[in-house]
C-alpha cells in the first residue's frame, strides 16, 4: 500500500485543514447569567413568567447561525392528587418564540415540590445582520401548579449565545 502525501508532505507537518473547507467557525461569544430567585404564585398555562435571562447578538452574515445555550433551574409546587407536573420553556428571539417546548415531566409522589436544571442548545437561523435579543420564559404547562420558581435559592441560571459561520 502507497503512503499518500497531501501537498507533498507528511501527515505529521499538515498543521491546518486547507482554507477551502468550512469549518463552522464561531465568531463571537455573548452570556448573560441571572441568578435571582423569581416566583409566582398560582401561575396558568396562559401566562408565561419571565426568567429575567436577556442576550443579545448581532450576527455579521445572513449566512451565520446563533447557538443557543441554556442552562435553568427550575421547580413547580403542587398539592393534591394530580400525578403529573409539565414544564415548558421558551426561548424567544425579538420578541417571537423560536423554541416552544415541553421540557420536563414529573410524577408526583404527593411531596408537592419538583424542581430540576434544564439545558437546551438550540441553533437559530435568524437570516439576518440586524441585533437578535434572546429572552427566556418559563410555563406550567399542565395549569394545576400552586407555586412556580425559577432559580430556586438565588442558584444562576445562564444563557450563552454563540454566533456561527455560515456553511
Amino acid at each position: 500500500m502507497a503512503i499518500i502525501k497531501p501537498n507533498n508532505n507528511t501527515i505529521s507537518a499538515i498543521t491546518a485543514l486547507p482554507a477551502s473547507i468550512p469549518t463552522g467557525k464561531v465568531l463571537q461569544v455573548v452570556t448573560d447569567v441571572h441568578s435571582t430567585e423569581i416566583s409566582t404564585a398560582n401561575p396558568s398555562g396562559s401566562t408565561s413568567i419571565d426568567s429575567g435571562l436577556s442576550a443579545s447578538i448581532t450576527p455579521s452574515s445572513t449566512s451565520n447561525k446563533i447557538l443557543v445555550l441554556l442552562s435553568i433551574q427550575q421547580q413547580e409546587n403542587k398539592t393534591g392528587s394530580t400525578t403529573t407536573l409539565y414544564w415548558r420553556t421558551i426561548i424567544k428571539a425579538n420578541g417571537s418564540s423560536i423554541h416552544n417546548g415541553q421540557n420536563a415531566e414529573c410524577v408526583n409522589n404527593n411531596t408537592g415540590e419538583f424542581g430540576l436544571r434544564t439545558s437546551i442548545q438550540f441553533l437559530h437561523s435568524p437570516n439576518s445582520t440586524s441585533e437578535q435579543t434572546y429572552t427566556v420564559e418559563m410555563d406550567n404547562d399542565d395549569g394545576g401548579a400552586t407555586n412556580m420558581v425559577i432559580n430556586r435559592s438565588n442558584s444562576p441560571a445562564y444563557l450563552t449565545l454563540m454566533e456561527v459561520a455560515g456553511w
